[in-house]
């Protein structure tokens, strides 16, 4: 997983923890909204966890993405 901590600033800042469950927590978090919330333009703009369910019951086509 790629991490964008500009859209995360409290990670992007170690100091910021008051311990190693405190980072754990953030870093949890971030996961969560990155596989459940966050839309991808290149899977359809569904959240990646979306994409995969209903990927098992219908035939999906991601978006070519060049770079």
């Amino acid at each position: 997983m790629l991490f964008n901590l500009n859209s995360y600033p409290s990670l992007s800042n170690p100091a910021a923890f008051h311990s190693c469950a405190d980072a754990y927590h953030e870093v949890a978090e971030y996961m969560d909204f990155y596989n459940n919330r966050r839309i991808h333009s290149s899977i359809l703009d569904f959240a990646p966890n979306e994409f995969y369910q209903r990927n098992q019951t219908e035939e999906l086509t991601i978006k070519e993405v060049r770079v």
